[in-house]
């Protein structure tokens, strides 16, 4: 068990990896993070934590469906394209934040999450 500080809580430290992917990562990066959840597992296991890539990517969808929870409530509560444009160039800002391309992309990816999650593709009865 590991505690996550950026979320103030016990959990899972995939929650910080889909934070700062969904968050950080420039658009035309989005297709790399099969590689970079492959890349934090290799990672993992080199020090001696054992994960695995499968459990890893179930767990990083489902901690982004709750990160999406996060950012439809808090980040995106009165935003319009207008709000959005007076932040595209705020470094300090979340590419979802401040890029209406990234909006876009973050909402598709949430689509596609969720739609595996009601075929039960990462369910927890799924887990080997």
């Amino acid at each position: 068990m590991a505690i996550d500080f950026q979320w103030a809580g016990i959990g899972s430290g995939v929650i910080d990896l889909a934070y700062l992917l969904h968050g950080a990562l420039p658009l035309e990066e989005t297709n790399s993070i099969p590689q970079l959840i492959q890349l934090y597992v290799h990672e993992l296991n080199s020090r001696g934590v054992i994960y695995d890539v499968d459990t890893a990517t179930r767990d990083f969808k489902i901690a982004t469906l709750n990160y999406a929870r996060v950012v439809m409530a808090y980040f995106w509560d009165g935003m319009n394209p207008e709000k959005l444009a007076l932040c595209c160039n705020d470094p300090g800002e979340l590419t979802h934040t401040r890029l209406v391309e990234h909006v876009i992309s973050f909402i598709q990816i949430v689509d596609s999450y969720l739609s595996e999650r009601e075929l039960n593709s990462f369910d927890e009865s799924n887990r080997s």
